[in-house]
């Protein structure tokens, strides 16, 4: 049987997952490469049909061509995470909202992460995005 505090924990670990991911979610809006990579553990992976990058290097590789210039802006919805320990896992849903080449553009899809908690923060240790939706929404937002 988990005691209180075991309970209390879990729910403090899943809010501190849920910032993790609007930390990110914030960075991408400011186009801050740095914080990006640094939201990951040191051999942590993102994969979508763009590839497989692993490591700060090829993160940090992958993630110029996506903040530069900062025009995405995402939306995250349905949050759902387990926490075992010093792991856990977690998948929502998000919106992408952006602008390239004076074009309005709506993207939607799916994260499936896994999360490792290092000293006393939590990190992704992997993200897989799968895309459902890619929508021209034309030449504004309105």
């Amino acid at each position: 049987m988990t005691t209180v505090e075991d309970r209390i924990r879990v729910l403090e670990d899943i809010e501190e997952i849920r910032r993790l991911t609007a930390r990110y979610c914030v960075a991408i809006a400011d186009g801050d490469l740095e914080a990006l990579v640094g939201l990951f553990c040191a051999d942590g992976s993102f994969e979508s049909e763009r590839g497989r990058f692993a490591g700060s290097d090829e993160l940090r590789a992958f993630y110029t061509r996506v903040v530069e210039p900062p025009t995405n802006k995402p939306f995250v919805h349905n949050h759902l995470i387990d926490v075992d320990g010093d792991d856990a896992t977690g998948i929502y849903a998000v919106e992408v909202h952006s602008m390239r080449d004076g074009q309005a553009h709506l993207t939607a899809g799916r994260y499936r992460d896994s999360y490792r908690r290092v000293g006393s923060e939590w990190l992704f240790a992997s993200r897989t995005y799968e895309s459902h939706l890619q929508m021209h929404l034309g030449d504004s937002w309105m």
